[in-house]
């Protein structure tokens, strides 16, 4: 009798070395000398409790997966967390032993065990734990912006390289190099920032932009009251003269009783102090404006503000500045951008809002 049984489970070891691997092995090897030697009080189901049924995955969001191997014992394995952009990847994986325990982890900060005891039979438990989000709940990774992207990386020059395949280098004036580019207002009737002509898609919704502003204080808000007041969207701007266009600004002055405004152009200019948000000379700002048939404006990842766009008019050109507002010099140094920007995003598509919050959480490009 002990001959036949162990002759049996010799074959089922066998199947479990041809197709279950090393782990599997040992589990099968045990569960065989078990029932030879008459412990095989649980029956069939001991034996054949091992890692093709306990085989789980999971995956995570950014350009990383996560998976969960169980072992013998039948456990799950935890899936991992990954940062908030998304762009870490992580992994866990489980290996069966001869007592079916199985263990997992992840790189992304995710942790699991799982054991299985028994006379003859097996019954396994697992569990999971991950960080503050896990593969369910993980921010979505934010693609590149498609039509422009300008770190604002560089040390030395006065070029301001893009990023995308588009290549809409923009040649500065009056900039400094440092955690991004800094403008100064310029004097003398000198001009300041740059442009570059970009496809004419620029003009047309959808499109979004993001920045990371800083605004330096400044006192020339009475100095004119030219066309926009206080200021014109004078940091991102796709504006052409008498045509309008879309674009964004962020500026805080002392004189005049002082203030600050965000200026989203062709949607509705011009948000003072929306939401309550009063903004302060030296503070840096994450500014979004996602613009479709519905123009969304945010703050730091917030929503400040709403309104309907109005389609800009024809132009022979259409530019892109930084830390200009257009060429018309009846704005005076008002439609000059003054502080600190960095990471100036140009898509042509509306992100949402979920997005908007992805990219504030993540930081401006390093």
């Amino acid at each position: 009798m002990v001959d036949r049984r162990l002759r049996a489970n010799h074959h089922r070891f066998m199947r479990c070395a041809l197709f279950r691997g090393p782990g599997a092995i040992l589990a099968a090897a045990v569960a065989a000398l078990s029932v030879a030697c008459g412990l095989d009080t649980g029956g069939e189901g001991a034996a054949t409790h091992d890692a093709a049924t306990g085989s789980t995955g999971s995956s995570g969001g950014g350009s990383g997966g996560s998976s969960g191997l169980g072992a013998s014992s039948g456990s799950a394995g935890s899936s991992g967390s990954n940062p908030a952009d998304g762009s870490g990847a992580s992994s866990s994986s489980g290996s069966g032993g001869a007592d079916g325990s199985s263990g997992s982890s992840g790189s992304g900060g995710s942790s699991g065990s799982g054991a299985s005891s028994g006379s003859g039979g097996s019954s396994g438990s697992s569990s999971s734990s991950g960080g503050p989000t896990d593969a369910t709940t993980d921010a979505p990774v934010v693609a590149p912006p498609e039509f422009a992207w300008y770190k604002l990386d560089e040390t030395s020059g006065n070029t301001a390289h893009d990023s995308t395949a588009n290549h809409y280098d923009i040649q500065l004036q009056h900039v400094t190099w440092g955690m991004g580019a800094t403008f100064t207002l310029p004097q003398g009737g000198t001009s300041n920032g740059g442009s570059a002509t970009v496809a004419a898609g620029l003009r047309q919704t959808p499109v979004s932009f993001t920045a990371w502003l800083a605004p330096a204080s400044r006192a020339d808000e009475t100095s004119n009251n030219y066309a926009i007041t206080p200021f014109p969207p004078n940091a991102v701007s796709g504006d052409a003269a008498g045509q309008y266009g879309f674009g964004i600004g962020l500026d805080v002055w002392t004189d005049g009783g002082g203030g600050s405004a965000l200026a989203v152009e062709n949607v509705g200019y011009t948000f003072l102090n929306t939401g309550g948000t009063q903004f302060t000379a030296g503070t840096e700002y994450f500014v979004a404006a996602a613009i479709g048939s519905t123009a969304s404006v945010y703050v730091d990842g917030t929503l400040v503000g709403t309104a309907t766009p109005t389609t800009p008019g024809p132009a022979a050109m259409t530019t892109l500045s930084l830390g200009l507002h257009n060429t018309d010099t009846g704005y005076g140094t008002k439609r000059f951008y003054v502080g600190r920007m960095r990471d100036v995003r140009v898509y042509k598509r509306v992100l949402t809002p979920q997005e908007v919050s992805t990219l504030y959480a993540d930081g401006p490009a390093p």
